[in-house]
């Protein structure tokens, strides 16, 4: 098919993924859409969950250990059959039309990579029913800074060509737990021309969480870090 497939990596964060799962099940956009949940971790947890409807697939991948995001992400886009795809957190709600905008603007715009922005919720609580100032921006001291000033290409749910992908061989299976994995796929894709394109247009509510266990281990950031650092001054 063409349309938009989206790529769940999950482990555990079923408050999280509950909320997502309601809202995108309301999301009757156009063109075809699939969601693909991805779960890591030592045992299936979601294999016996009635997904809303036939939209919804579940992949499962043993990882009794530290969840390794982009083994799961290259898991995804292998059965994936949209035409661009986006690697989606599931942390994040999409705001209003955020979604549809998205695709729609990756299909007119093939020499963009498009973009968003996120806020931060204080808690995990039903936002949906609560007003948007309740939110605030996301760290502008850090994230915003380096992607302005510093050219660090990254953003929020960038929408990709499937094929392009492919071609670039997808997610750098040596990022384990979390960091730099997202810069270092942005860089590759955009190494032909492509511009990122954040648009303040494409919004997504940002879940609070906690830090998580095997995921934002100090050491492996640092080492996804200093191997993220290591690929781009060799470039």
């Amino acid at each position: 098919m063409s349309g938009l497939s989206l790529l769940i990596a999950f482990r555990k964060r079923y408050a999280h993924l509950e909320q997502l799962v309601r809202v995108l099940a309301a999301f009757r956009p156009a063109f075809d859409a699939e969601f693909i949940i991805i779960e890591g971790d030592a045992s299936p947890t979601l294999q016996d969950v009635s997904w809303p409807d036939e939209r919804f697939r579940y992949l499962f991948v043993e990882q009794p250990s530290v969840f390794h995001k982009t083994v799961l992400l290259n898991r995804g886009l292998s059965v994936a059959s949209g035409d661009h795809v986006i690697a989606y957190d599931v942390d994040l709600i999409p705001a209003g039309d955020t979604l549809s905008l998205s695709y729609e603007l990756a299909l007119a715009c093939p020499a963009l990579l498009v973009s968003g922005y996120r806020l931060m919720a204080a808690d995990t609580e039903d936002w949906l029913y609560t007003d948007h100032m309740s939110v605030a921006p996301e760290d502008h001291h850090t994230a915003l800074k380096k992607y302005l000033i510093g050219e660090g290409l990254f953003g929020v749910c960038p929408v990709f060509s499937r094929a392009r992908l492919l071609a670039i061989g997808a997610w750098d299976e040596e990022f384990r737990g979390w960091g730099a994995e997202d810069q270092d796929i942005t860089d590759r894709y955009c190494a032909d021309g492509i511009q990122l394109a954040r648009l303040p247009k494409l919004l997504y509510i940002h879940l609070h969480h906690e830090g998580a266990e095997g995921w934002t281990d100090a050491g492996l950031v640092h080492r996804n870090r200093a191997y993220y650092t290591a690929k781009r001054n060799a470039g």
